[in-house]
């Protein structure tokens, strides 16, 4: 929390209230109070896999489609059988609108305890809604209700879970609601088991949605307010946009005498692409780092598949390979640090996994993907064989030489395991010979087409993110470590990446500064290191519009120091613009407090009443309604100061029903 932020407490009628700061964290498990033991909604055919309408993977909660896309229905006009083969696939699943007659998260109750927090689903007004009880007291009824909102998407094919997005006009959230496939039942959603959860605040922007959503465009430039077009993943995120594609090939059907030897049919097919560039399409959501750098001036969505990944950006994280934390989400790592990748050029995801499975039956596909599986392993294993006998293969895991060397393990996913992609002899669940040390903050990507330059700027500018995030992670080794002046002049000079550099700079010198700020020896560094921050803040918000994160983090400096520095008019800009670009309780309530030191009581109180209607938990909001009405009208202010009272509550055991 910033120093700043809190001299704006003694403004407020003379009156010391808690701010927090603008930064939002990361959103893992309660019990639900009632097993309902149910399936998401599903519908299922004789295979057990869900029977969809081969048009309903290409719903779409908006007509119009971005520039040189048409969408899968249009793909499934002319490749419907392999539209169909695509339904099989978990990504086809991956995105839904929600059925309020027929989703079986309808009465659904979750009590976490370590949050003191309630969750219900219910339906009302033909919609389903998620509702949020804050607990003060022990007994069963000694709760209040802070937020509710209604379910508008199912995000998840149902394979390890179901999670729910909540609405809120252009924002979605996520719901702390979530269903487990492993226990058929419902429970907290990955993150959220801990006391500081986020409840129904957390904001999905369009990088959450980039591996759940088919299409996704920026409303206002704004990645906060995303308008979707595909609902699940569909043709053009593997095949690339399908425009020209299908103007070819309507212009062939209109003119039959042309000739239909076509060179270049407008679309990528993947099996005629590289490995890289072929992984590439599968890195674009199966490869996370703990640092993620952008190439100038794109951003997620900017990836096309017959590109390499890193054209578009680099993955950084600091995990090894053979280290399973974080198992679910390390498959690409894992699987570039094998010896049997490494020593293969043939070896890839395609080679198990296939987005067009084929045969009658789900056995009966299954059994030819072990049969691919063996093949692949049979071209270096074949004279050394197995030591297993076969029989014994057989009977133990049908001779599927993953379940010994690519082994099911718990996954950092709450009730959910997964299977390693580190190709190892596994011992007791852990692979041999592998190193767990973390080795620093390191690329993933080991190969790209990148010069070396590019990949040693992106490198620079990883360590500076990494370097913010630690801090604010309470590790400030690195911040201490950081020298603002060594940063290489040419990167601090780069015009296309001015505003992220700019924005980086003044992070880390505001870090700095209120890192030092109680050190009475370190005085003058904390002021020249703030006066470092606000003019590069500045800098960043007279450079571009678009409300991106390094515009965010430079208003989230400007508001308070630009109060600090008398100028109120300023603040409330930064501040207010704020409020306009994300949908965050404290933003409100940091703006209210300003807009009452300048006397603007009503604007304050509207405030205020917005920051809680956002977060109905907040309870600085509350406690400072509850002095603005003191004196014009004492029985308000009494029932704000024991909301506020009773959000700040923490019983410590919650009685029996």
């Amino acid at each position: 929390m910033s120093n700043s932020y809190r001299h704006l407490t003694i403004a407020f009628l003379a009156c010391t209230v808690l701010l927090v700061g603008c930064k939002q964290a990361s959103p893992p498990e309660a019990a639900a109070t009632r097993d309902r033991s149910v399936q998401p909604d599903r519908r299922t055919g004789s295979s057990g896999k869900p029977e969809l309408n081969s048009r309903e993977v290409a719903q779409s909660s908006d007509d119009s489609m971005p520039s040189g896309y048409v969408g899968t229905a249009t793909c499934a006009t002319c490749h419907d059988e392999r539209h169909a083969s695509f339904l099989h696939t978990h990504h086809s699943r991956s995105l839904r609108l929600i059925d309020p007659d027929s989703d079986q998260s309808n009465g659904c109750t979750i009590e976490h305890q370590k949050s003191w927090r309630r969750y219900e689903v219910v339906k009302k007004e033909g919609r389903l809604f998620h509702r949020e009880y804050k607990r003060f007291g022990s007994d069963p009824s000694d709760t209040v209700p802070v937020n509710e909102l209604p379910a508008r998407y199912v995000m998840g094919s149902g394979a390890f879970a179901n999670g729910y997005l909540l609405a809120d006009g252009d924002y979605l959230m996520q719901s702390p609601v979530t269903w487990y496939a492993n226990q058929n039942s419902f429970a907290m959603a990955p993150g959220y088991d801990k006391p500081d959860q986020l409840g129904m605040t957390r904001m999905i922007d369009d990088e959450c949605l980039f591996c759940h959503a088919g299409l996704v465009s920026r409303k206002e430039s704004n990645p906060r307010k995303s308008m979707i077009h595909e609902l699940a993943i569909g043709c053009e995120r593997c095949h690339g946009p399908g425009l020209e594609h299908t103007k070819l090939y309507r212009s062939i059907s209109a003119s039959p005498t042309q000739a239909t030897a076509i060179e270049d049919t407008k679309i990528v097919n993947p099996s005629d692409l590289d490995r890289l560039e072929l992984e590439s399409i599968c890195a674009q959501c199966h490869l996370q780092g703990e640092v993620v750098v952008h190439a100038a001036r794109r951003n997620i969505w900017d990836f096309r598949p017959g590109e390499d990944l890193a054209a578009t950006r680099l993955h950084y994280q600091t995990q090894a390979a053979g280290d399973f934390n974080k198992v679910f989400t390390g498959h690409f790592d894992q699987l570039w640090q094998s010896e049997c990748y490494l020593r293969s050029e043939t070896l890839t995801c395609v080679t198990c996994h296939d987005s067009h499975p084929s045969g009658p039956s789900e056995s009966q596909r299954e059994e030819r993907r072990r049969q691919q599986r063996r093949d692949q392993c049979d071209q270096c294993h074949h004279e050394r064989g197995c030591p297993v006998a076969i029989d014994e293969r057989e009977q133990s895991n049908r001779n599927d030489c993953v379940a010994c060397h690519m082994p099911s393990l718990e996954s950092e996913v709450p009730h959910t395991s997964t299977t390693s992609h580190l190709i190892a002899v596994y011992r007791d669940g852990k692979p041999q010979n592998i190193s767990v040390d973390p080795a620093g903050l390191k690329q993933i990507q080991p190969d790209t087409t990148l010069p070396k330059t590019e990949e040693l700027r992106r490198r620079t500018i990883a360590e500076m993110y990494y370097a913010v995030d630690q801090a604010q992670l309470g590790n400030f080794d690195l911040l201490d470590q950081y020298d603002l002046d060594s940063i290489n002049p040419g990167l601090r000079n780069d015009r296309e990446r001015a505003g992220e550099i700019t924005s980086l700079v003044a992070r880390l010198a505001d870090l700095k500064s209120q890192r030092m700020a109680s050190d009475p020896a370190a005085v003058g560094s904390a002021v020249r290191l703030k006066r470092q921050s606000l003019e590069a803040a500045m800098r960043v918000v007279k450079m571009d519009r678009r409300p991106d994160r390094s515009r965010e983090a430079a208003l989230e400096i400007l508001g308070p120091g630009m109060l600090d520095a008398g100028q109120t008019a300023g603040a409330i800009d930064a501040l207010g613009e704020l409020t306009r670009i994300r949908r965050v309780a404290g933003d409100h309530y940091n703006l209210a407090l300003v807009l009452a030191r300048a006397r603007r009581m009503d604007d304050a109180e509207r405030l205020l009443r917005e920051a809680i209607r956002i977060d109905g938990s907040y309870a600085p909001a509350y406690r400072s309604l509850s002095i603005l009405y003191r004196t014009a009208n004492p029985p308000m202010s009494r029932q704000a100061a024991t909301m506020a009272d009773r959000l700040r509550m923490m019983p410590e055991v919650i009685k029996d029903e």
